[in-house]
């Protein structure tokens, strides 16, 4: 029996889940290799759909936790 594909929304909150938990600014290389670990086979598919539906946008800075 065949695996089972990852649904878009599973994806997507994995790669949120990386941006949130990554402490350092991530250049495409570096998600790719990120989501890859993550099992999201096209980070950059998902990325622009988070951009597009502002739920990431990569030109806000997160303040660090204190």
């Amino acid at each position: 029996m065949g695996r089972k594909g990852v649904s878009l929304q599973e994806k997507r909150e994995r790669i949120l889940r990386i941006y949130h938990e990554s402490k350092d600014v991530l250049n495409l290389k570096k998600l790719e290799k990120l989501g890859s670990k993550a099992g999201v086979g096209a980070p950059t598919d998902v990325n622009q759909a988070l951009m597009d539906d502002a739920l990431w946008n990569p030109d806000i800075k997160l303040d660090p936790p204190q």
